[in-house]
């Protein structure tokens, strides 16, 4: 528990602006008589870092102003761990529209200590783009299976995309025939890239 409140912490500052802001020791001290513990998190924070530049290389579908305008992060603003994986959420949502199911966003994130500014890029490997072969419906006992697959929005030999399958998830979901607890989930088996 000790080392996720380390975690959590060093997000926490690391979220705030201070880049390199980590935790240097913990002291644990328990009470001989009564057992309670004290628990000291020391923790260097570091400098503040702001933004100085950032980029995300776009490419022959979207240019790099259309990627820069959904990012959550700015510049001048205070560096935000937080908003770098935010920026790579949206960044591979954005690629999923397109086909690229599996983009891998890298940020490289290169800090100036001397004038306590980082620059961000964001680099979008796409990888390939999958089309589906067969849709396989698993779960459901309440109904017939075409009552299921006709408020699918995804169509066997198309593109598969993100927001085509987050669609029909939740259509799937909306009919009430698969247990809400497990809720409806894809399990996406690559037969081969394309």
């Amino acid at each position: 528990m000790l080392d996720v409140d380390k975690y959590i912490l060093e997000n926490y500052y690391q979220s705030r602006g201070f880049l390199t802001a980590r935790v240097v020791d913990i002291e644990v001290d328990t009470d001989p008589e009564t057992q309670d513990m004290s628990v000291c998190y020391h923790i260097d924070e570091g400098a503040v870092f702001t933004v100085n530049r950032i980029s995300a290389p776009g490419n022959d579908i979207l240019t790099e102003e259309q990627l820069l305008s959904v990012l959550p992060i700015e510049v001048g603003q205070l560096y935000s761990k937080e908003f770098i994986r935010e920026s790579m959420d949206r960044l591979r949502s954005i690629w999923g529209r397109y086909g690229y199911i599996y983009a891998d966003i890298e940020p490289i994130i290169i800090p100036n200590f001397e004038t306590q500014t980082v620059d961000i890029t964001f680099n979008s490997e796409l990888g390939n783009t999958y089309f589906l072969n067969r849709i396989t419906i698993l779960g459901n006992k309440k109904t017939r299976e075409y009552v299921v697959r006709r408020n699918l929005t995804l169509i066997e030999g198309e593109l598969v995309s993100l927001p085509g399958m987050e669609a029909s998830k939740a259509r799937i979901a909306g009919l009430g025939y698969f247990d809400p607890k497990d809720g409806v989930e894809w399990k996406i088996t690559k037969v081969s890239d394309s």
